[in-house]
This record gives C-alpha cells, structure tokens and sequence, in this order.
C-alpha cells in the first residue's frame, strides 16, 4: 500500500505538532497569562486579582496588617 507524500508528511508532523501544543505552547500560554496577576511577596500566595493599581485606602485584596505594615504591637 502506498500513501501519498502530503499525508506521509501530515503523518510525520502530527507527533511533532502534538508534543510542541502540550510541551512548550501551553507552559508558554500559561506564563504569560500568569505574568498578569500581582504575587504579594509578604503574605507569600497570589492576589486573585488582575495586576490592581494600589490606591489610597485599603485593597480588598489583602488583609489590612499587611497594608499597615504588620500586625499591631501588643501593649
């Protein structure tokens, strides 16, 4: 039996095309998408918001002693 060489090729490329969609364009895909959100380095997990702008008053996002520089000295 004898295949015609466009689908000798379709048939050599699709491993190929496979591997790259699942090894490299996916992580890709999700290092980009990921780069959007802003990481808050003190309380260590993401912030579930998309890169926020700080404002003046407190952000929703994170706990206040976080915001005020740590919890409050204990008289």
């Amino acid at each position: 039996m004898r295949i015609p060489d466009r689908r000798f090729a379709l048939y050599l490329m699709t491993p190929a095309a496979l591997f790259l969609a699942v090894f490299v364009a996916y992580p890709l895909f999700r290092l980009v998408t990921d780069s959007f959100f802003k990481i808050s380095p003190i309380v260590g997990g993401p912030v579930t918001s998309w890169a926020w702008t700080t404002t003046s008053g407190p952000s929703p996002q994170r706990p206040s002693s976080v915001q005020d520089g740590g919890p409050s000295p204990t008289p």
